[in-house]
């Protein structure tokens, strides 16, 4: 880790994230970023905080590999963060970690409803439990 550079928690301003649906312009510790990368690869990550070296301000984010194979951290410059959201519930998590199976029929009749969003999924599928 660089010691040259300072960290904290501060939130930071993305000017091209997308503020359709429940994405948001600012970034803080915990939300999930989707930026490009020095490669303008498309990520997917969660902020850990913002980095400040050699004058330019990054968003500190854990990525997972493409084949989840291993997390690590990159730097990501907020003028390239496509969108931001807060973190998603728990639930979303543990439907793909589910060594059960998929849920499959939850799922199907959720659909049936129009539902579009795995978020909504989720949610469809709590309601239709409780």
């Amino acid at each position: 880790m660089r010691t040259d550079c300072k960290r904290d928690n501060a939130q930071i301003i993305c000017p091209n994230a997308t503020m359709l649906g429940f994405g948001i312009r600012h970034c803080k510790r915990g939300f999930w970023v989707h930026f490009k990368d020095e490669n303008d690869r498309e990520r997917v990550g969660r902020a850990i905080g913002r980095v400040t070296c050699e004058g330019k301000v990054y968003i500190e984010v854990a990525t997972a590999a493409e084949n989840f194979s291993s997390a690590f951290i990159r730097w990501a410059d907020p003028a390239k963060v496509l969108e931001i959201r807060r973190s998603p519930p728990r639930h979303v998590f543990n439907f793909f970690a589910d060594t059960d199976g998929w849920q499959q029929d939850a799922i199907f009749r959720a659909l049936e409803y129009g539902v579009s969003d795995l978020h909504d999924q989720m949610n469809a599928n709590e309601e239709s439990t409780s």
